[in-house]
């Protein structure tokens, strides 16, 4: 079972790991063509796919901008995404030559806490980079990173094919969703409802936890909802449809995935609507457009083979513990008191009384992994 973790809990070398298999993938040519079957680098792939989605609308031509697209305003912007997810997250494997790598999350409503969430540690030197347009920061700055589908002017009024972002521009994407919008998402139910689309959870009497979280039923106080507004605040190359240009992409629609992951344990009987009569692509049964997936075939993220750390279940993941005990000997060995620095508890940190407190610390860690599952 692989295990999704937080960004925060990445070490330095993991969090170059991502950034180095984001690298692999835009270096590497002759795997994949795009739709107009024409050679594209491995990463742009995902982003013209991505973009194309909203080309192929799952309502007759006469439909209106509230109806869904194959990808998003429609109930399967949840499962196509998860799909979207795991081909990524497979072809990462695939470079890095590590068949246990996960995607790592960006739990951007911890963020949304800070002082300043633009200095948050998403966006440092090593990982993400800045803001800007260009981007004159970390391993996808001005030079080192190019972006597709997406003609723009840099801030000189040069067309430019580098990735540009605009923290806090977009007047509907001034602050990040808060963990409060994120808990009162959460207590949503059904999943979906008619009409299927952007309106679903509008009417008097109706809900819908996909619209709740992908963005289109914003609390009152703002313009727009939890991942729409991830988007606008972020802004630049990630607005767009060819928003995957921009590698946070992955790490926010990662987060997104574990919500739904949370939601689906918090309400086990709660199922995917709707199983029929919906727009095409986006029926329990229908395969979707470009990932040939069903909604259906991506509804359990175990079975798909992977957990998140924030959903850990005693039960249901006991082959995650040693991943855990494994993280958990890591940031012990972090501590200055041992030395030499090799794995705990192999290390004799010559204080016994410190001794006696890392073992209280590690007792802990595993002690809150019992409670809470």
């Amino acid at each position: 079972m692989r295990v999704r973790i937080n960004i925060t809990s990445l070490s330095a070398d993991e969090r170059s790991q991502y950034v180095k298999g984001i690298k692999l993938l835009k270096k590497e040519t002759g795997i994949k063509t795009d739709l107009n079957s024409k050679p594209i680098n491995t990463y742009d792939y995902y982003v013209d796919i991505h973009n194309d989605t909203v080309n192929h609308p799952s309502t007759p031509p006469k439909g209106t901008i509230n109806d869904p697209d194959a990808a998003h305003r429609g109930p399967a912007f949840l499962p196509w995404h998860r799909a979207f997810l795991l081909q990524f997250e497979a072809d990462l494997q695939r470079v890095l030559k590590d068949p246990s790598y996960s995607l790592p999350y960006w739990d951007w409503a911890a963020d949304a806490a800070l002082l300043d969430p633009k200095k948050a540690l998403v966006w440092s030197n090593d990982f993400m980079g800045g803001d800007g347009n260009p981007v004159t920061s970390g391993p996808f700055k001005k030079g080192e990173w190019s972006i597709i589908d997406n003609p723009h002017l840099d801030k000189d009024g040069h067309l430019s094919a580098d990735l540009y972002r605009a923290f806090e521009d977009n007047q509907y994407g001034k602050k990040l969703p808060t963990q409060e919008e994120v808990d009162q998402a959460m207590n949503v139910t059904p999943y979906d409802c008619s009409p299927w689309n952007s309106l679903s959870g509008t009417k008097p009497g109706t809900t819908s936890f996909r619209n709740t979280l992908e963005g289109f039923l914003p609390p009152p106080e703002q313009h727009t909802g939890l991942h729409n507004r991830v988007h606008l605040w972020v802004g630049g190359a990630m607005g767009p449809a060819a928003s995957p240009n921009d590698p946070i992409f992955f790490l926010h629609h990662c987060n997104v995935d574990r919500l739904w992951a949370e939601w689906q344990e918090k309400h086990p009987n709660e199922k995917y609507l709707p199983e029929s009569g919906g727009p095409k692509d986006h029926n329990l049964n229908d395969p979707m457009w470009s990932v040939n997936k069903t909604p259906a075939s991506q509804l359990d993220h175990r079975k798909l083979g992977y957990v998140y750390d924030s959903g850990f279940s005693f039960t249901k993941d006991n082959d995650y513990i040693p991943y855990i005990v494994e993280k958990a000997l890591m940031e012990l060995d972090k501590d200055p008191v041992q030395s030499p620095k090799v794995p705990w508890p192999s290390a004799k940190p010559s204080d016994s009384y410190k001794w006696a407190a890392e073992w209280t610390h590690f007792t802990a860690i595993l002690l809150t992994i019992f409670v809470v599952s």
